[in-house]
Parts: C-alpha cells; sequence; structure tokens
C-alpha cells in the first residue's frame, strides 16, 4: 500500500481531471487503519503495518517518512494483530514545550516525546492503577 499525494489541476472542463496525482511524493507505507493517523509536529504521524515487514510508527511530511519506534515500541506492536492494529487510536498533545505522540491500542497506551527525542526516540507506556491495567483516559486537552 502507498500513500499518495494529490494537488488541484483547476481545471474547470466537463471531463478534465480536478485532481492531478504527484508520484515524486508517493511514499511506500500504508495506514493500518482509519484512526492510526494524525497531525504531529508540522506534519502526520502514523501506524503502519506492511504485508511484508513489522509494524513500526511514522512521520511524513512532503513525501518523506522517517521511522520513530524504538525496537521496544516495535515488539509491542508485532504481538497485535492486524485487526487489532487497525482498532488504534492515535492524537497528540503540545504543552509546556513538549509535543506528545499518543497511541492507544487494546492493550497498550504509548506515547512519544518529540521534545526529548533529540538522541534517540523517547517512548513510555501509560498504565493505571495498582495492577498496571491499561489507560483508559483518551482526548486529551491542555487548558494552561
Amino acid at each position: 500500500s502507498t500513500i499518495e499525494y494529490f494537488s488541484l489541476t483547476g481545471a474547470t472542463t466537463v471531463g478534465a481531471a480536478l485532481y492531478v496525482a504527484q508520484p515524486s511524493l508517493m511514499v511506500q507505507k500504508g495506514i493500518a487503519g482509519t484512526y492510526c493517523k494524525t497531525p504531529f509536529a508540522d506534519s502526520y504521524a502514523f501506524i503502519s503495518n506492511p504485508a511484508t515487514g513489522a509494524p513500526s510508527v511514522y512521520i511524513i511530511g512532503s513525501g518523506q517518512v522517517s521511522p520513530i519506534a524504538s525496537a521496544s515500541i516495535e515488539k509491542i506492536l508485532r504481538s497485535y494483530t492486524a485487526d487489532e492494529l487497525a482498532d488504534g487510536v492515535m492524537e497528540s498533545l503540545r504543552f509546556d514545550a513538549h509535543e506528545l505522540l499518543i497511541i492507544h491500542l487494546a492493550r497498550h497506551v504509548l506515547v512519544y516525546d518529540a521534545s526529548s527525542s533529540a538522541n534517540g526516540p523517547q517512548w513510555c507506556v501509560l498504565k493505571t492503577g495498582l495492577y498496571d491495567d491499561v489507560y483508559r483516559a483518551i482526548d486529551f486537552i491542555y487548558e494552561g
């Protein structure tokens, strides 16, 4: 699967294409599910689950894709089936100079901090309660 970019042609005649593909910006990654993408750090973050490889987390902007998942995060993602990954939900949150990417999965909530990742990806796993249950809060908002 691929991610493709299109641009408007400005055509107004019947039968003319309104959009034209930009092949130079095509990326050979697909998005794992409907909510497995979110605006993040002036680009987009997404989970990809390729048929010929392991799932991972990427940032895409202007036709360039960069992996941000650490080995331990990729190991967690590999423990999920394709259907479970497709049910994931991603969101982003910015506060106090932190840019957070939050990934809600069935058995894990993963958080990536872009502002602390200059020397390598910084991830954490959110838990709740005395028994390390899955963190269930969603739709974070910062009211400074």
